[in-house]
């Protein structure tokens, strides 16, 4: 077992994941890979839930702490709501009922950083198909023709036009983030999109489906592209 264990050390130290995976099937004894799935299913959401644990204890430091008014204000608030106090310990019904909705929040939290951690070549390789097809949608579509009505008479150059194009793209793919365990928002676009990138880079094929992504945008927009024309001509 002593061999096992430092032949697990040099494939985790070299990111020899085949290696590792061997050797666990060896040391476990286990002859189907699926077999690992569950070990390795559990000691991901504990390494998440004891990660999360430390952020939420330093969270809770932080907040303790406060300013120094809420240190100053409290005690006096303490001592001249007395009723208020007695209502707050008696509502023990409210209180689990926060603490219900807290451990929703707490373990929708831990799912989303979950998928960040899973988030691999396999994972950008479905998210830019679920961009495909969001591209290809109706209401994409509907979204570009507006935006390209508003080029046809619009006097913005070039790097005008495709940022607002970009913003276009990043407000119909805040959903798609989501689903990958990102913030819904702008942050959430730009950690995905960094992550598609350091995951696939030096891919060809990836290179080649985002390539066909940006076209499939910029053939919705025929007025963006004489814009570029025009550019093209003034240089």
């Amino acid at each position: 077992m002593a061999a096992g264990w430092e032949t697990l050390k040099v494939a985790c130290e070299g990111n020899d994941f085949s290696l590792a995976t061997s050797t666990l099937l060896q040391e476990l004894e286990f002859e189907d890979p699926t077999d690992l799935l569950p070990l390795l299913c559990g000691v991901l959401t504990e390494v998440i839930c004891r990660a999360d644990e430390v952020e939420s204890k330093a969270h809770a430091i932080r907040a303790r702490k406060g300013s120094a008014f809420s240190r100053f204000a409290a005690p006096q608030a303490a001592a001249g709501d007395d009723d208020d106090g007695e209502k707050a310990r008696s509502s023990t019904a409210a209180e689990r009922k926060s603490k219900a909705r807290e451990s929703l929040v707490s373990g929708a939290r831990r799912w989303k950083r979950t998928l960040r951690t899973l988030f691999n070549f396999d994972a950008s390789a479905a998210a830019i198909t679920d961009l495909e097809e969001l591209y290809q949608s109706d209401e994409f579509s509907r979204a570009a023709a507006a935006l390209n009505r508003e080029f046809e008479f619009s006097e913005k150059n070039f790097t005008q036009r495709n940022a607002e194009i970009d913003n276009l793209c990043r407000r119909a793919t805040m959903p798609i983030a989501s689903r990958y365990g990102f913030t819904q928002d702008d942050v959430g676009v730009k950690d995905m999109r960094a992550k598609i990138e350091e995951v696939t880079q030096g891919n060809h094929e990836m290179l080649q489906l985002k390539a066909g992504l940006n076209k499939m945008v910029v053939e919705k927009l025929p007025n963006f592209r004489s814009a570029l024309r025009g550019q093209l001509n003034d240089d």
